[in-house]
């Protein structure tokens, strides 16, 4: 039997276990308390929470709100490539994690937190929001079918978004991360 999943709105009583996940599935020190908080408090955040009837996490979606030089930079994509997908002067977003317990894959999870903070996105006043894929390598990129599921566009590939991600030790890489990244956008 499935277990019931309730979506909630980030709460401080879930940061440490937020951070221990996503450590766990993408790598040591993929994010941080401090850097959590600041995404959220900061940044125009919106975190959405995925959590069973024992009131455990079992996976979480952020996004923040950011410009499109900062996302040029982040990204590793020009300017003038964003400039081709938007239009000019919009407020944008990024979807910095999308991150499930593995046993929590496969029941809906990810779409109901990536359709629930699209929602809140457009609530928010943005108008498109970009999205890092993690490519594993040979194929193997986990957020693209739900990103395609829930409307996001390919826009291209970037090389090595994370390698200068101070102390990441990616779990594919073992080391600083050289994982490409498929680049996706969507308009809310």
């Amino acid at each position: 039997m499935q277990a019931r999943i309730v979506y909630k709105d980030f709460s401080k009583d879930y940061l440490l276990p937020m951070v221990e996940l996503a450590n766990l599935r993408f790598g040591d020190n993929y994010i941080n308390t401090e850097d959590l908080l600041s995404y959220i408090t900061d940044r125009g955040g919106i975190c959405t929470l995925a959590v069973d009837e024992k009131e455990k996490l079992v996976g979480f979606c952020l996004f923040y709100g950011e410009t499109s030089e900062n996302i040029s930079e982040q990204l590793k994509i020009s300017k003038e490539e964003i400039l081709s997908v938007i239009e000019e002067d919009c407020n944008l977003c990024v979807a910095k994690s999308i991150v499930l317990e593995k046993s929590a894959q496969g029941m809906g999870i990810a779409d109901n937190l990536l359709k629930i903070n699209l929602e809140k996105a457009k609530n928010m006043g943005y108008d498109y929001v970009f999205a890092a894929a993690w490519d594993k390598g040979g194929g193997d990129v986990p957020a693209k079918n739900v990103s395609v599921r829930n409307g996001f566009k390919f826009l291209k590939t970037s090389s090595m978004v994370w390698i200068n991600c101070k102390n990441y030790k990616c779990v594919v890489c073992n080391g600083p991360c050289r994982c490409d990244a498929k680049i996706y956008y969507r308009a809310l």
